[in-house]
C-alpha cells in the first residue's frame, strides 16, 4: 500500500510539472524538428496588412490544436506576398496531405492557428490554397 501511495504521489508530481511547463510555454519547438506545445511570446492583436517583416525570419513556429485539446507547435518556413502570409507543407520524405504531418491533420480539424514570428504571436485562421496560380506565386 505504501508503494502505491509513493507511486501515485510521483505520478501526480509529474503531471503537475508537465502541466506547469505547458502553461508556461516551456516546451517549445526546435529548428531541428522537435515539436513543442503552447507557444510563448507577446500576442499581437492589431491587424496585419503587410507580412513583409516575416521575410527576416527563415524559420517561424506554428501552433495548432490537437483533437484532444492540447497545443502542438512545429517549426516551419513561411513566405509573404505583402498582404498574404503562406506556410507551405512540403513532403520530401513522401506521404500525403494531410495524413503525413500531425500539424496538417490538426489544421484540417481546427483551422485556428497561432504563428510566432520574431518572438511575437499572431492568431490567424489557416486556409488551404487550392488555386495553382496562387500557390505558384507564393
Amino acid at each position: 500500500m505504501r508503494a502505491a501511495r509513493i507511486l501515485g504521489g510521483a505520478f501526480g508530481a509529474l503531471v503537475g510539472v508537465l502541466a506547469a511547463a505547458y502553461l508556461a510555454g516551456a516546451i517549445q519547438p526546435t529548428a531541428e524538428g522537435r515539436p513543442g506545445m503552447k507557444l510563448a511570446g507577446e500576442l499581437v492583436r492589431e491587424p496585419v496588412s503587410d507580412w513583409g517583416f516575416s521575410d527576416a525570419d527563415e524559420l517561424v513556429e506554428l501552433e495548432s490544436r490537437a483533437p484532444w485539446g492540447l497545443a502542438h507547435s512545429v517549426t516551419v518556413v513561411c513566405a509573404s506576398t505583402g498582404a498574404e502570409l503562406y506556410v507551405p507543407s512540403v513532403y520530401r520524405e513522401g506521404g500525403g496531405w494531410p495524413e503525413a504531418r500531425r500539424w496538417n491533420r490538426n489544421v484540417v480539424a481546427d483551422p485556428d492557428v497561432r504563428i510566432r514570428i520574431g518572438g511575437k504571436i499572431y492568431e490567424r485562421r489557416a486556409v488551404l490554397v487550392t488555386d495553382e496560380a496562387e500557390r505558384s506565386a507564393a
